[in-house]
């Protein structure tokens, strides 16, 4: 399995702490947030980790080099031009080789059991799984009762989304051939894009609460 950490947006929200620095740098009880990212990543024991990196890559570069000593191998993945999170994900493409990624954005703090997200993953044969909870807003998640998703953001049911994407979540290396076809249109896009044609089509998009 590899780690794939979303590093290149631009962190408006947080102004005025990202003015100068990367939104996944801002320390978090003085520490860069994205440190805490990497050690979760190496408690599963990943083969690497791929950051992407748009808004002051060097200062990413430097802060993640320098300050963070790890046994897995970090690698870089530009984005001249931002991608948003399907077109970055699928810039990486050549840096996937594992059969299964654990993506996730660099800006989140939680301790919750990765590995039994990843037994779920495997147990339902799923091409991708995303982590949700019920208990925060705004919800956009809909799911059926195997867990299955079955909808985001009210585009196919009229019924209100019960449950909230944390932005973690497991993909299949085959899913890169799912997101070659957003590419193909236009090469900055929405991770969600593919996964609302997928849940469309039927393919198995489950949920990890």
């Amino acid at each position: 399995m590899q780690g794939f950490i979303f590093g290149a947006g631009f962190g408006v929200r947080l102004r005025p702490l990202t003015d100068y620095r990367p939104k996944v740098t801002v320390p978090v009880l003085g520490k860069p947030i994205i440190f805490y990212v990497i050690d979760r990543l190496e408690q599963l024991s990943v083969s690497s980790v791929i950051i992407n990196t748009h808004y002051k890559p060097d200062i990413l570069k430097n802060i993640v080099d320098n300050g963070y000593q790890c046994d897995e191998k970090i690698f870089y993945s530009d984005e001249p031009v931002i991608l948003e999170t399907g077109g970055g994900l699928f810039n990486a493409r050549d840096l996937i080789s594992d059969q299964s990624v654990i993506v996730y954005n660099g800006d989140i703090y939680t301790d919750f059991n990765l590995n039994k997200m990843i037994e779920f993953h495997k147990k339902k044969k799923a091409v991708a799984t995303l982590a949700v909870a019920s208990w925060c807003q705004p919800r956009q998640i809909s799911l059926n009762s195997d867990k299955k998703i079955t909808d985001i953001r009210r585009i196919y049911t009229s019924s209100l989304p019960t449950h909230t994407f944390m932005g973690i979540h497991i993909i299949e290396k085959d899913f890169l051939s799912e997101l070659a076809l957003e590419a193909r249109k236009n090469r900055a896009f929405s991770i969600i894009k593919t996964y609302l044609r997928l849940i469309r089509e039927k393919k198995p998009i489950f949920a990890y609460e």
